[in-house]
């Protein structure tokens, strides 16, 4: 787990709609404007940023973002 991960989640239209943080114990919950496909952009200091595609339907998803080493 990574904590406090920026978070940032973008739209197919590529405008941002929502941003969170990881909490101490790496997990997070954003809010989505509604039904469709997002993508999902964490970045923490010391890793690599991530980027991944989600499809929100009427239920919460789960995802797990898996962040590498810087390298």
């Amino acid at each position: 787990p990574v904590p406090r991960a920026a978070l940032t989640l973008i739209d197919i239209a590529g405008q941002q709609v929502g941003r969170g943080a990881s909490g101490e114990d790496g997990r997070y919950a954003l809010a989505t404007p509604g039904i469709g496909s997002y993508v999902l952009i964490a970045a923490a200091g010391g890793h690599q940023p991530q980027a991944v595609t989600v499809t929100v339907a009427e239920r919460p998803v789960e995802l797990d973002v898996v962040l590498g080493g810087a390298g």
